[in-house]
């Protein structure tokens, strides 16, 4: 069996974390997308909604362990196996391994590392570095989990609704 997880997620540690969530919440259970399951694992089920925010020509598959969690603590999300380095904005250069690794424990510390490319010297935060299989730390964030490919156009308006900068962070076991 395989898994699935889209987690969107606030990385600039701004804004009322818990208040965005819930207004977040209250929206997509408005919208019909997921509905209140009551569950602490995942407590927000698919809603009858849920198929209208996939990728266009994706069928919705339903599986038992479907489900929404919205996370108001800060926290770290990844692509577990799928992760690679970031590559330089500017040059295409891939950052080093131990330098992400040093970045990666810098921001679980709370505070967001500059990187600078060993290359070109270009330099941004972490967060601002361009990888196809990203790692972020913050919050809020929801986590799609199982879900089909979900449609960008409404990853943008989750991204919107968190507010400030944020990640998309997709993981395939």
């Amino acid at each position: 069996m395989s898994f699935r997880r889209e987690v969107v997620v606030r990385i600039d540690g701004g804004g009322d974390a818990a208040g965005i969530a819930r207004r977040l919440a209250d929206a997509l259970v408005e919208l019909n997308i997921v509905v209140d399951r009551r569950g602490p694992d995942l407590p927000y089920e698919p809603g009858p909604a849920a198929a209208t925010v996939l990728e266009p020509g994706v069928q919705w598959a339903d599986h038992e362990d479907n489900g929404v969690k919205i996370h108001t603590e800060p926290s770290m999300y990844h692509s577990f196996s799928n992760w690679a380095r970031p590559n330089c904005d500017r040059c295409g250069a891939r950052v080093g391994t131990d330098a992400v690794k040093a970045a990666f424990d810098t921001w679980l510390g709370a505070t967001e590392p500059a990187l600078s490319c060993q290359e070109c010297g270009w330099s941004a935060p972490i967060g601002n570095w361009p990888a196809p299989w990203p790692f972020a730390f913050g919050a809020p964030a929801v986590a799609f989990e199982n879900w089909p490919p979900l449609d960008p156009q409404f990853l943008g308006e989750v991204r919107e609704a968190l507010g400030g900068r944020t990640r998309v962070i997709r993981t395939f076991l």
